[in-house]
């Protein structure tokens, strides 16, 4: 009988002890590993000097690598997309493009939207983890006027981010430049 009782006993201590250690493991978790939205910039491409300081980004969907952080999806939502379609940033033909990140990523690649709805890879970037250099990945704007979408994936060890951009590529003589 005895035994029976130490053995209920240390069940319910390890049952505790397990129960606590996954919460607080989930709260730290959801705390404090968040997938860090990278940086955009517009360029000009013989100064290299910054024109704009931030493209603005539509967070379309964050994944997590995790039995406890959410996984959710279009958190940016269907009019925040719209929005940023509907008002891209202004460039001239053949800027650059760069992509700075707060935290080093494993892999990052931009897809540009086609007229037919089809994506073109327009740049497609590995990280090495050894190293404590983290690359910037750019790509220039296409050199005729219009309207361009663009798709960035951008994957860490604890999960992914997947955000929208556009940008409006003008004539430089005309006067659609701010």
């Amino acid at each position: 009988m005895r035994n029976k009782k130490m053995f209920l006993l240390m069940l319910s201590i390890s049952l505790v002890i397990i129960a606590a250690s996954s919460y607080l493991f989930w709260v730290i978790e959801s705390k404090y590993i968040k997938i860090p939205e990278p940086i955009v910039t517009l360029q000009d491409p013989f100064t290299k000097k910054i024109k704009i300081a931030e493209i603005p980004l539509v967070i379309v969907r964050i994944e997590y690598n995790s039995r406890f952080k959410q996984k959710y999806n279009f958190c940016g939502g269907e009019q925040s997309l719209i929005d940023i379609i509907l008002n891209p940033t202004i460039a001239l033909p053949n800027d650059e493009i760069s992509i700075l990140f707060r935290e080093k990523p494993l892999y990052c690649v931009v897809f540009e939207r086609q007229k037919n709805g089809n994506y073109k890879k327009v740049s497609e970037t590995f990280f090495e983890q050894k190293s404590e250099y983290i690359k910037t990945p750019s790509f220039n704007l296409p050199s005729e006027p219009g309207i361009y979408v663009y798709s960035l994936m951008v994957d860490y060890s604890f999960g992914r981010g997947v955000y929208y951009f556009s940008i409006k590529v003008v004539d430089d003589k005309t006067d659609d430049i701010k």
